[in-house]
């Protein structure tokens, strides 16, 4: 992923059967770890809106979470549990959105987890949240059913309404992105 300022990219990289988070210049120069801890999976990166932290999520035999770590790899703390569904920041940078049980929205400073939708069940779950750049009250994500996906809105002031932008049951709308002026999305 691209940081807010276009110069870096934050990927993952397997090596050895692990996965570790690093960065590297756009022009693919530098190629850095941020963290790489053996035995255990760290994936899904995401950059702070500041471009100086990093959030990721661990999977492995004796720990699973949401973590944020500083760029160059020191202050990695962890914030919370949660499943495999992708993260996103806050514009604010005081908040991330996250998929395990649904989708939750996590307050950094504090480490308390609010549930924004509790949709995870044998049918299917929802996934790969994603702020509005230009308003910390809307969350895009998806909820994917055993034969299709659609895209949905949050809205955190208007107690978490859900409003969906597709509406199939047999096809898949996945992996929705915003706009930079944030009025609109691609999918």
């Amino acid at each position: 992923k691209w940081s807010a300022d276009d110069t870096s990219i934050v990927f993952v990289r397997e090596t050895g059967g692990d996965k570790g988070i690093y960065t590297m210049d756009a022009n693919g120069a530098h190629v850095t770890e941020v963290i790489d801890l053996a035995g255990i999976n760290e994936q899904d990166p995401s950059w702070s809106p500041d471009g100086t932290r990093i959030t990721y999520n661990t999977h492995g035999d004796t720990i699973e979470g949401l973590y944020i770590v500083d760029v160059d790899g020191s202050n990695n703390e962890y914030l919370t549990s949660m499943g495999s569904g992708g993260t996103s920041w806050a514009p604010d940078g005081n908040s991330i959105a996250y998929a395990g049980n649904g989708i939750s929205v996590v307050i950094i400073s504090t480490t308390v987890v609010t549930s924004i939708t509790d949709y995870d069940s044998s049918e299917g779950h929802d996934y790969g949240p994603g702020w509005s750049p230009t308003e910390s009250d809307i969350l895009l994500f998806c909820r994917r059913g055993n034969d299709y996906s659609n895209i949905y809105f949050a809205d955190l002031a208007d107690n978490n309404a859900l409003t969906a932008v597709t509406s199939t049951t047999d096809d898949h709308y996945i992996n929705p992105s915003w706009f930079p002026d944030g009025n609109k999305i691609i999918f």
